[in-house]
């Protein structure tokens, strides 16, 4: 056991608390945004019962994350030829408030099993096929631009 760490075992539960003397930030309020990865291993009680190795990701925070995504097409109307991209903004917001626990992280991507006209989905220029992770502060906003263009195949539609 790490010596900035408390190990409790009560009945069936084991908890982990921190020293806070040994925080890395000066007080626990300053943990809040960041990440961290919690590996549980080599755990044995007295009477020899032995612990499956864990390990757990997570950050900081005292309430969910809510992102709130908006997308929008800035030309309502518009017609477009075969070989042009279809072009939408897509708006994240962060919508907690503006607090340093308020870190979020959105992934935008495309579930490539769904893609069954070969879209050519890009944001910023770059595919979706690889996701794109947004990290966000509490009350932060960020726009993208969406491109999609048509695959082989003479009409576009969407379902």
């Amino acid at each position: 056991v790490s010596p900035d760490l408390l190990l409790v075992c009560a009945g069936n539960q084991l908890e982990i608390q921190f020293v806070e003397k040994s925080l890395p930030q000066m007080s626990f309020n300053q943990l809040l945004g960041h990440t961290y990865q919690l590996m549980v291993e080599n755990a044995q009680d007295n009477a020899g019962n032995v612990l499956e190795d864990y390990t757990y990701q997570s950050n900081f925070a005292c309430h969910p994350p809510e992102p709130e995504i908006v997308i929008t097409n800035p030309y309502p109307g518009r017609h477009y030829f075969p070989t042009e991209a279809m072009l939408f903004e897509v708006t994240i917001k962060n919508i907690r408030v503006s607090e340093e626990w308020a870190r979020t992280w959105v992934v935008l991507g495309v579930d490539l099993s769904t893609n069954t006209a070969d879209l050519k989905i890009t944001a910023n220029g770059d595919s979706l096929a690889v996701p794109q992770e947004y990290q966000l502060d509490g009350g932060e906003t960020v726009t993208t631009e969406i491109s999609v263009l048509k695959g082989p195949g003479r009409s576009l539609t969407f379902d």
